[in-house]
């Protein structure tokens, strides 16, 4: 496995059968802005041919509460914060748990709902540029 994390990680039987997924808790630091998104949960199953590969979209549940919390920050900060564009690093968290766990289009309506075309543009290939093989 080329899985690189210091945080929490475990091995977890999620799917009920014979192996056990392997999951480690990443930080995913950003390229293109000065964001983070700490403690995303990868899952890795197992393979026969290939040994364990990224397999986290087939478990989003496991990333429910982490986008709960993303939501419910976002929200929190819109709240407070009614008339201002919301920074970046407000929904970085939360658009990485949706694009991890396979699920884009949340990822960029997200984006789109949030910034003008041309920087939810911006944004997404920012989001591509760093996330690159963990997204599915």
């Amino acid at each position: 496995m080329d899985v690189w994390s210091r945080d929490f990680v475990r091995f977890e039987n999620l799917n009920n059968d014979q192996s056990y997924e392997f999951i480690a808790n990443v930080k995913i630091w950003s390229q293109f802005s000065y964001c983070q998104a700490g403690g995303i949960p990868l899952v890795y199953e197992y393979d026969t041919e290939s040994g364990y590969i990224n397999k986290t979209s087939k478990y989003k549940e496991v990333l429910s509460s982490n986008i709960q919390w993303g939501l419910d920050y976002l929200s929190s900060y819109k709240l407070e914060n009614p008339n201002t564009e919301v920074p970046l690093c407000k929904v970085y968290y939360l658009v990485t748990a949706y694009l991890v766990s396979g699920q884009t289009e949340k990822a960029w309506n997200i984006l789109d709902e949030n910034y003008s075309p041309e920087k939810a543009a911006e944004y997404k290939a920012g989001f591509l540029s760093d996330l690159g093989s963990l997204v599915p």
